[in-house]
């Protein structure tokens, strides 16, 4: 066995040792007796819908039994949500907040549980408590107890939640979220790529919140190799050179790096974003962008590049209620791909 499944067997055996405590906490963190600052629909679509929380705001590692929602307060609608059934999924998991997947499984990467399968009774939400905020009563225990191995212990590794359902006779309720929100630049695409590897690039910048995220590069990929390992490349100049033996011409020298993941069969690199520090001199500058990726098919050398991508970096002030955690959902139970990611918060659970 090696080191990291040793220490993970070893955490796992002392939690299940300790001593038996009741406790709670919330993701994203510190919003026990807080209520949210906006409102999020997702329980009692007739059609079912997917949602996704990516936490990095949480560092302990814990074991968890069960997971809970609550109400939100200020939305008058929620006279509407009665109580009633749905048919729900929820998978736990942890993945690199540095580069979230906009494919739902796609951060199912390390550490996944399938924590809840089956029919569960949601409660009436009409009622506006006297108190804010809610209670969370609309209660998930999970069929086994499921170990968060912690951000600090496993590096970079976020706790993941997915919850999907379907058949919901209950009616539609608004839960509480904490979000700050983001600006948002697109880039311009430089000449093409490689017979056809083109790339889609988006800046999001959600602020100076935490110490290690706040800036959100977009990345999208098609065209590729298929199952091809895929590179991104930026610089802050665009250097627009014609390299012997290269099929495109070089935007972006590797000044920095970062590996973005495989292209899929298909030669689609889903929407991944890749997170980093928030940097302000950035702010209002010019980032030029461009893929790499390794292609033996070349008559040249074994690479093939998009044609590069230049953005300027929009300003964001320093949001007054952010969290390290992002969302994303779809439509429809047993979605797989969501079409954009929110950074900055997320829709409120408590975990016990």
């Amino acid at each position: 066995m090696n080191r990291p499944l040793r220490a993970a067997s070893a955490l796992a055996l002392l939690l299940a040792q300790a001593p038996a405590q009741v406790t709670s906490y919330t993701s994203p963190t510190g919003l026990d007796g807080t209520e949210g600052n906006n409102y999020f629909y997702h329980w009692g679509s007739t059609t079912g819908r997917v949602l996704q929380v990516v936490d990095w705001s949480n560092l302990q590692p814990r074991a968890i039994n069960q997971m809970a929602f609550r109400r939100d307060t200020t939305v008058a609608s929620n006279t509407t949500s009665v109580s009633g059934t749905l048919d729900l999924v929820v998978v736990v998991a942890q993945c690199d907040y540095r580069n979230v997947d906009s494919v739902y499984a796609g951060n199912h990467t390390s550490n996944p549980r399938t924590a809840y399968s089956g029919k569960i009774n949601f409660p009436d939400w009409r009622t506006k408590p006297l108190i804010a905020p809610a209670n969370f009563d609309f209660v998930i225990k999970f069929n086994t107890t499921w170990t968060y191995l912690g951000r600090a212990l496993a590096n970079t590794q976020a706790l993941v939640w997915t919850a999907d359902y379907k058949n919901a006779t209950n009616g539609y309720g608004y839960m509480d979220r904490d979000y700050s929100g983001y600006s948002t630049a697109t880039g311009t695409p430089l000449g093409s790529g490689c017979g056809g590897f083109a790339d889609y690039l988006q800046f999001l910048n959600s602020g100076d919140y935490d110490p290690l995220s706040g800036m959100h590069l977009r990345v999208r990929g098609t065209n590729a190799p298929p199952n091809a390992p895929i590179f991104l490349m930026f610089d802050g100049t665009d250097s627009n050179l014609t390299v012997p033996g290269l099929c495109a011409r070089l935007r972006a020298l590797p000044t920095f790096v970062f590996y973005m993941g495989p292209a899929d069969g298909t030669g689609l690199m889903s929407d991944r974003y890749l997170t980093l520090p928030y940097i302000k001199a950035l702010e209002s500058g010019t980032l030029y962008t461009q893929l790499l990726t390794v292609d033996t098919t070349q008559a040249g050398l074994p690479f093939a590049v998009t044609g590069g991508q230049k953005v300027t970096v929009p300003s964001q002030a320093k949001p007054t209620n952010a969290h390290a955690a992002c969302y994303h959902w779809s439509s429809g139970s047993g979605g797989t791909v969501s079409p954009g990611i929110f950074f900055s918060g997320a829709p409120i659970a408590e975990f016990r």
